[in-house]
């Protein structure tokens, strides 16, 4: 493998690859964001949409964008934002900066949180920010966020390492890299027999644009799923394991949820967000993986300091390689 790879992580992916034999099926997950790529592509899309004023509301204003909203959160969108019949004008700097603080610090211009609580049954389950980066899609179809997904890809990659904008007094990322260490150890699988995924907290026609680029299956990348109305992406995330709609995503045990119906065939019950998914392999890098990652039977964690995983990986040294991430902008 080497490359990028730590001498101990090389040669521990050598093993695990050769121990695989070609009986019986076997199933490798890999997240996406700060993963398989450094930085997120979710993020990089919400960004996108805000700077060219390409939020569609719902009929409801914004205040249908999310229950999870607060009323502050809502009365501010309202008055820095108004929305027309074709889009928000969400470029002007107020209205942008707005918008970015609620989805990355859950925080209204004026100080007051953005998110109600979440009940302690959905906390493992939802994020409401990336559940509404996810909303903020809704009224188009599934081909034009393809399209958009295409612009945001290129540009990002195309952006100079580790730019950033800044607005409201806070720096924005503007560039994505591929791991391509990551895409090489995918196809390695492949090539071994192992069924390669993507799961993602990112919405999911986002993800499949950028994931078929590299290999990756159209039917095997899942991301947020909104339901569709009249033939166009929903505000609204798909119910799940007992779970309402804008309530499960994928988002650590959701992840493991997501897995075990759509990977595995499991009916749609409670249960899913407990049972442990029959994983071979594993990819992550935060503690919203750490449910798949310790169901897998070996694993690489990209050490983002996350503390869940991080303490994971050194319970069980031997099924996690730590990887320092391939992409470091402080190198």
């Amino acid at each position: 493998m080497k490359r990028g790879w730590t001498a101990e992580n090389s040669a521990k992916i050598e093993r695990y690859i050769a121990s695989l034999g070609r009986q019986g099926r076997k199933v490798a997950i890999f997240d996406w964001d700060n993963t398989s790529i450094w930085n997120d592509v979710g993020d990089a899309t919400v960004l996108h949409l805000v700077r060219g004023d390409l939020i569609r509301l719902p009929r409801g204003g914004w205040g249908a964008t999310s229950r999870w909203l607060t009323n502050e959160a809502v009365e501010e969108l309202e008055a820095l934002c108004p929305s027309s019949e074709s889009a928000v004008k969400s470029a002007n700097a107020e209205c942008a900066a707005a918008i970015l603080g609620i989805y990355h610090r859950g925080l209204t211009p004026r100080g007051f949180a953005a998110w109600k609580p979440l009940p302690a049954e959905l906390r493992d389950t939802l994020k409401p920010a990336y559940a509404w980066g996810a909303s903020l899609l809704a009224g188009r179809s599934v081909a034009e966020i393809e399209s958009i997904a295409a612009d945001v890809i290129d540009a990002a990659l195309a952006a100079p390492f580790a730019s950033t904008l800044s607005l409201g007094g806070h720096d924005y990322d503007l560039s994505l890299r591929v791991n391509e260490e990551m895409m090489a150890l995918a196809a390695r699988l492949r090539e071994s027999g192992v069924e390669t995924w993507v799961v993602s907290a990112s919405p999911e026609p986002i993800v499949r644009v950028f994931a078929l680029r590299y290999g990756f299956v159209p039917e095997k990348v899942i991301g947020v799923r909104n339901a569709m109305l009249d033939g166009a992406w929903g505000p609204d995330g798909l119910p799940l394991a007992g779970r309402g709609a804008n309530e499960i995503m994928t988002y650590r045990k959701g992840k493991r949820a997501w897995i075990n119906h759509l990977v595995f065939g499991l009916e749609d019950e409670p249960s899913l967000t407990e049972k442990p998914s029959p994983i071979s392999f594993g990819a992550g890098d935060s503690d919203t993986d750490l449910h798949f990652l310790l169901d897998a039977d070996f694993c690489v964690l990209i050490d983002r300091q996350a503390p869940e995983a991080s303490a994971a990986a050194r319970r069980h040294p031997e099924k996690f390689a730590v990887q320092p991430p391939f992409f470091d902008p402080k190198r």
